[in-house]
This record gives structure tokens, C-alpha cells and sequence, in this order.
């Protein structure tokens, strides 16, 4: 997580979908970084953000993702 952009390490202090919303380019960032580490979906997420942008009906799947990693951050 050290490496991850700026925007990925705020919102992993504190998930919310308010945060991704306000912030769409975390979207991408974020989908990224939890298909680096292997999260299952979050590849299959990041063809979606990347082909669609950051649809807000892909948020709570992301924050679903998240939370996990976000814990253990």
C-alpha cells in the first residue's frame, strides 16, 4: 500500500462510497491496486471502470472488495 497513489492510501484510511464518489479517478486506482493483490472480481471491476468509467452502480461492489484489504491496511 506504501506505493499506491496518494487518493487509494486516503481512502483505505477510511472506505466510503462518498469518498469514491466525490473522487472517480480513485475508482480506477483503486480496482488496481486490489487486482494486484489478488482480490477475486476486482480484475473482471477494473475491465468494467476502464471500458464504462466509474459507474456509481460499481461502487458498492468495489467497497465490497475493499473492506478486506482496507481492514488489514
Amino acid at each position: 500500500m506504501d506505493s499506491a497513489e496518494p487518493s487509494v492510501r486516503e481512502f483505505m484510511n477510511s472506505p466510503s462510497v462518498e469518498y469514491l464518489k466525490k473522487n472517480p479517478q480513485t475508482v480506477a486506482a483503486l480496482c488496481t491496486v486490489l487486482a494486484f493483490v489478488g482480490i477475486p472480481g476486482a480484475a473482471s471491476a477494473l475491465s468494467l471502470v476502464n471500458l464504462i468509467g466509474p459507474a456509481e452502480v460499481l461502487l458498492p461492489i468495489v467497497m465490497v472488495m475493499a473492506a478486506p484489504v482496507a481492514e488489514a491496511a
